[in-house]
């Protein structure tokens, strides 16, 4: 009975910790405090449940059962399940609830005397140290979990082996201690495990000291190469296993030590909802203790410190004997003694990572600003560009482009609100489509600051007018009709779930665009989206949530795509899995092209860009895109029979423009000549494949043939320049200096 009680109890907890935010300003991430209260509650509940049932917890391994149906339940939620399944708790506290009734007569029925003995409340001597040491652990585990969390991507597979080997060490170490401590003395055994307990402050030092050298990429290197892995192997779940093992193994270890210490009777409730206070309050200490005018501010160390200075102080508290206060005092000192001082977390597959010039630390994640494109400075979160990456610069203006596009000003003055953080493109950018005046806000407005003096620091006039407000104060200025446009930046590998905005006046249009290298195949989607494509790299999908009807190149996705299970997802490096999203999200607009008339060619365009990118490997990581980027003939006679049969439209421009760069680089004459030179005709010679078919002439020796492709065309594109300079000097090498 206990296991099914842990199973669901499981079924809960997941439901909870990993629900995204539904509200816009909490689209480019989860809200961590929110969430953390959320689970904290639960495990109140569970307690509670607990509590009414003590005697079902007698013995030095009552908990055990519980343990193991916690761990099975968390494995079968959180790995077998779709990778973004939507996780619902609601059914799992329900069922809690309703079994409560028979586990409570289970419970009574198991001794006899049951009903004529009262069960009394464990006093506050007793409950406090159990409570202290459980907010000690909630504390240190949240805060020692944080940056291993940032190396990996942001999705729940991850998060869930992590939590499935935690658990599964803390069942392992109960285990072991009821087999070892139920054969000593009463005595003994208390005397024991108070001294393993007051030692956890040593315990969580060594935590921290391991967690340490996984955010260095040396460091991680050193450790994962024990076991035959590379640091490519972030993402897989080996590598998953191998560092939770190295850096919450020994706080595996206290867990089963106080797990033990509260398998009486009503101190398991005291030893829950201090682990849920201590989890509840780690993002609130994050906050407050990190100044975001600091050059660094990481505040995970001093936090794993105080929460092994309060299971440190466990022992101290229940027993206060010369033994027990010793070794509290040496755990807590060894804490301030062993504890690293604070870092950044670096990308461990970058060969020679960039240290970030600045770094604050917000409870979403590690916000820093680090040196970016010709040394235009970028910020990153969880080093994940926001701003100034060159591979996203062409996708970013598009999308500042197409959402502005066709949008009538109604006010004096035209205003704009950033739900993300504004650098130099994208003011200028703003400033470009009209607009004299920007608010903007996010998650971490606190910093954005100090970010934009960075940022601007070169260039203090491109920075459009405008205030950096809270998030409440942006949300009041939107009902009140501040904004012609709210623009919500895709954020790289998130799937937040949209919104439902109602009474906003109609003259404000809300754009929230998504990075289609993430799940978003299988998020709900209106009726109809937005494809915009940086060639064949880079995919966004735009979803207007308020303002008045376009005309646009909209699309019709498709029923919800059908995930892999994150044990899928585990079993291959997330570098491979991009492409594989991308070619979901196609799939699914091309399963809802094909319901309407006359659109049969650009759901066909759409299968097989999708088979294109199906059939991409991971390559070299020093070879460019381009570079890396798999086109065969077969694909490209399969998507240009697409266009041929009349497949049309934007984003349909977009891709091809992009293959016919992707071509050049990669020097594929034959490709371009066959494929992409019938397509110009069709489209009556658009600069970007005449350009490509001169640089294959080029390629060929045919400087004739690239000089009349490069006719007619007045344009400042650098390299329509170039290619006439490389077609006129071949020309006059062919011809000698007589000109013959």
């Amino acid at each position: 009975m206990l296991f099914l009680l842990g199973f669901l109890s499981a079924w809960l907890l997941w439901g909870l910790g990993w629900s995204e935010g539904s509200h816009l300003f909490e689209l480019p991430a989860d809200n961590p405090l929110r969430t953390h209260t959320l689970v904290a509650a639960a495990l109140a509940v569970i307690g509670l449940a607990m509590a009414v049932v003590p005697r079902m917890f007698a013995g030095p391994r009552g908990a055990l059962p519980w343990m193991c149906g916690l761990t099975l339940g968390i494995a079968a939620c959180g790995l077998l399940q779709p990778i973004s399944a939507d996780s619902a708790s609601g059914p799992g506290a329900w069922i809690l609830l309703a079994i409560l009734p028979l586990l409570i007569f289970k419970g009574r029925n198991q001794d006899p005397d049951a009903r004529e003995r009262s069960d009394p409340l464990p006093t506050l001597g007793e409950s406090l140290p159990v409570a202290l040491g459980g907010i000690g652990l909630g504390l240190a585990l949240t805060a020692i979990a944080t940056p291993i969390t940032r190396m990996l991507p942001p999705d729940g597979a991850d998060q869930a082996i992590m939590v499935v080997t935690f658990l599964g060490l803390t069942t392992l170490s109960l285990w072991l201690l009821g087999s070892w401590l139920g054969k000593q003395e009463e005595e003994r055994e208390a005397s024991r495990l108070l001294i393993c307990l007051c030692l956890g402050g040593l315990v969580c030092a060594l935590s921290l000291r391991s967690t340490a050298s996984l955010t260095r990429p040396s460091g991680l290197r050193e450790v994962v190469g024990l076991v035959g892995l590379d640091v490519a192997d972030a993402g897989t779940w080996a590598f998953d296993l191998l560092i939770t093992v190295v850096a919450l193994g020994p706080l595996a270890l206290l867990s089963g030590s106080l797990l033990h210490l509260a398998h009486q009777g009503r101190m398991f409730l005291a030893l829950l909802a201090g682990t849920g206070v201590g989890i509840a309050i780690e993002p609130l200490i994050s906050e407050a203790f990190t100044s975001p005018d600091a050059a660094f501010a990481s505040s995970w160390p001093t936090i794993a410190v105080a929460g092994g200075i309060c299971m440190a102080l466990v022992g101290a508290i229940w027993r206060p004997q010369n033994l027990t206060i010793l070794a509290a005092i040496s755990g807590g000192l060894a804490l301030w003694w062993f504890a690293p001082g604070p870092a950044p977390v670096l990308k461990a597959w970058v060969r020679f990572a960039t240290q970030p010039e600045w770094v604050v630390e917000h409870s979403v994640g590690e916000i820093a600003l680090t040196p970016g494109h010709e040394g235009n400075p970028r910020v990153t979160l969880d080093q994940r560009a926001l701003t100034g990456a060159s591979v996203r610069a062409g996708i970013d203006a598009k999308i500042l482009a197409r959402s502005a596009k066709d949008l009538s000003f109604a006010a004096e003055i035209p205003s704009a609100l950033l739900v993300g953080q504004l650098d130099l493109p994208r003011s200028l950018g703003l400033i470009d489509l009209g607009f004299d005046h920007a608010d903007r806000t996010a998650f971490f407005h606190a910093a954005m600051p100090r970010l934009e003096k960075e940022l601007f620091e070169q260039a203090p006039a491109g920075r459009i007018s405008g205030e950096i407000l809270t998030p409440g104060s942006a949300w009041k200025r939107m009902q009140d009709g501040a904004y012609d446009l709210v623009l919500v930046p895709a954020i790289p590998e998130r799937t937040p779930t949209l919104p439902l905005l109602t009474d906003l006046p109609p003259r404000t249009r809300v754009m929230a665009w998504l990075d289609g290298g993430a799940a978003v195949a299988r998020m709900r989607l209106p009726k109809r989206i937005l494809l915009v494509a940086d060639g064949v790299f880079d995919l966004c999908v735009g979803v207007q949530l308020a303002g008045a009807d376009r005309d646009e190149d909209w699309f019709t996705p498709g029923p919800a795509a059908q995930e892999p299970i994150a044990l899928q997802r585990l079993s291959k490096r997330p570098a491979a899995w991009p492409n594989l999203y991308r070619a979901l999200l196609l799939e699914r607009c091309a399963a809802g092209e094909e319901a309407i008339d006359d659109a049969q060619p650009r759901a066909d365009f759409l299968r097989a860009l999708a088979t294109m990118l199906r059939a991409q490997k991971p390559s070299n990581p020093f070879e460019s895109r381009a570079e890396a980027f798999e086109i065969n003939n077969n694909h490209m006679a399969e998507l240009a029979a697409t266009v041929h049969a009349g497949a049309s439209g934007r984003f349909v421009e977009e891709t091809v423009f992009g293959i016919a760069r992707v071509l050049v680089e990669k020097r594929r004459v034959e490709a371009i000549q066959d494929y992409l030179g019938p397509i110009s005709t069709a489209w009556g010679r658009p600069l970007e494949l005449e350009l490509a078919l001169a640089a294959a002439d080029i390629e060929s020796l045919d400087a004739q043939s690239a000089l009349k492709h490069l006719q007619g065309f007045v344009t400042s594109d650098p390299r329509l320049e170039s290619l006439q300079e490389a077609a006129e000097a071949l020309l006059g090498a062919q011809e000698g200096p007589d000109g013959d």
